[in-house]
């Protein structure tokens, strides 16, 4: 989606719901278990998805669908035989889901985990594959409009943060510490539009960066029948208008 586009698809979105049926769903993200099937997004590729369902009414759903992952780009030098950042950022990643923290981190793709540790990190602790690390982003969408009311991360540490960007656009940014590992609403009630792309890019100090997302939240914006109606009236009265002009 252009980033242009977004404050017209909210209005037309806005117009179109007129009054809504709230539905919360969350997404938590959970490592294969003897009692759990694998999680779509462990090991995500661009294009899984993973399928929300209100535990209220059932047939309510909500599609969560991987758009892109991103990562920055790091090449080997063959003088120094160490990896070191271009500068630039990739296509390359996985989402990642690791087996002792059940919480949602990216795996580039392009280097293993003790390169990154010993080489982009300097011996600090925290593994690549497994956390949103420093300019690291997550691209996803949803099949319905909604509002994302909660965001919830865990492993932080320092001054760790993270920007919402929605269709190019950024709306929120946040700074973590110990305390701030809860986001309720960042975006202040907006609703989102089906099928706008939903960017969450991890910044900080790279040898500090250390967290994953361990559930996100969002409320299904369903038309009730008043507000169908009012979208049929709405057009009627414009197909009016054209024919009088």
């Amino acid at each position: 989606m252009k980033s242009s586009n977004i404050l017209a698809k909210i209005t037309v979105a806005s117009l179109a719901l007129g009054s809504v049926a709230p539905a919360a769903i969350m997404f938590t993200f959970a490592d294969e278990t003897a009692a759990l099937p694998t999680d779509p997004l462990d090991g995500g590729d661009i294009g899984d998805a993973a399928v929300g369902t209100d535990d209220t009414d059932p047939s309510v759903t909500v599609t969560l669908t991987t758009v892109d992952i991103l990562v920055p780009e790091y090449v080997l030098n063959a003088t120094t035989n160490a990896f070191e950042a271009t500068g630039a950022t990739v296509s390359n990643g996985q989402t990642n889901i690791p087996g002792n923290a059940d919480a949602l981190g990216i795996n580039n793709l392009l280097i293993g985990n003790s390169e990154f540790e010993d080489d982009i990190k300097g011996n600090a602790t925290g593994g690549e594959s497994s956390d949103f690390n420093a300019g690291e982003s997550w691209v996803f969408e949803f099949d319905t409009d909604v509002i994302l009311n909660q965001l919830e991360w865990e492993s932080l540490t320092g001054t760790n943060s993270v920007t919402v960007l929605v269709d190019g656009v950024s709306l929120a940014s946040f700074v973590f510490n110990d305390d701030g590992e809860l986001y309720d609403d960042p975006l202040a009630g907006l609703v989102i539009a089906a099928g706008s792309d939903i960017t969450l890019t991890a910044g900080g100090d790279i040898a500090d960066t250390e967290i994953r997302l361990e559930s996100l939240t969002v409320t299904a914006v369903v038309p009730e029948p008043s507000g169908t109606a009012l979208l049929g009236l709405a057009g009627l009265l414009m197909g009016f208008r054209r024919k009088r002009s």
